[in-house]
């Protein structure tokens, strides 16, 4: 487990403000940042004078788009996932979809239109009383929300629902579909070391070893697709992975009592 947290998150000071505004994503929103007024008089160049909140909205979508260029978090951050505020991404010029959607809804608020974040795990994107922008289409999905409630509290809301479970489903196959081969490498490898033990042979071993590469193989070539779609086949690839991973465990992890006295 440690060896995993540091591999996907290596720089663990920055991991408590991650926890801190995943449970506050409206805190990461700033209307005022400097920065916004030239994405935002970008969107009022492209919108007509009787422009509603809608048109506004979609505008600010094109924006973002082509202002926020798309870069995976450990490449930008150097951690797995990291939720920034606008002034960080701003400052960076690039990141990925929640940064895109931090972005997205400080200028809608700088423009006088009400915005907050969601999530589902895998997608961050914006909502506004008008609709979703920024938004994959997988309705019914939400997980985490910021949006104000009825109190005034700000705090992330959270939905427990069976999208949960595919959720998560599809944030794994996304994940090992993306992530570096080198961290994979490092992860793999400290885990094939430690389920060896004196009672598991060669052959044994290196049958389940292969299993396991086998099983991350699997889930990486479907984990793509499976992340933009909720198809069966792509579901099976990732389900299969998976398989295979446990059934390669077990070959190495269950004791022979042939092996030794």
């Amino acid at each position: 487990m440690a060896v995993f947290g540091l591999v996907m998150y290596p720089k663990v000071w920055m991991a408590p403000t991650w926890l801190y505004r995943l449970t506050h994503l409206n805190s990461v929103i700033n209307a005022d940042a400097s920065g916004l007024e030239s994405i935002a008089e970008e969107v009022r160049a492209q919108l007509p004078p009787d422009a509603g909140a809608r048109e506004a909205q979609q505008a600010v979508e094109s924006v973002v788009y082509k202002r926020v260029p798309y870069s995976h978090d450990w490449v930008t951050w150097g951690v797995f996932d990291h939720l920034p505020t606008v002034d960080e991404v701003l400052s960076r010029g690039t990141d990925d979809c929640d940064g895109r959607a931090v972005v997205a809804a400080s200028t809608l608020r700088h423009m006088g239109y009400d915005a907050w974040l969601v999530t589902d795990l895998l997608h961050t994107w914006v909502q506004t009383p008008e609709g979703d922008a920024l938004a994959m289409e997988r309705p019914g999905r939400v997980t985490l929300s910021g949006r104000p409630g009825a109190d005034g509290k700000t705090e992330t809301t959270v939905a427990i629902n069976p999208g949960l479970i595919a959720n998560l489903g599809r944030g794994l196959g996304y994940g090992v579909s993306v992530f570096p081969l080198a961290r994979i490498a490092i992860i793999v490898g400290t885990f094939l070391a430690l389920v060896a033990h004196p009672r598991v042979g060669a052959i044994r071993y290196l049958a389940g070893a292969l299993l396991v590469i086998a099983g991350l193989a699997a889930i990486r070539v479907s984990g793509e697709p499976f992340a933009r779609s909720l198809s069966p086949a792509t579901g099976a690839g990732v389900g299969l992975g998976l398989a295979l991973i446990v059934l390669g465990w077990l070959l190495i992890a269950i004791r022979d009592r042939r092996a030794l006295p």
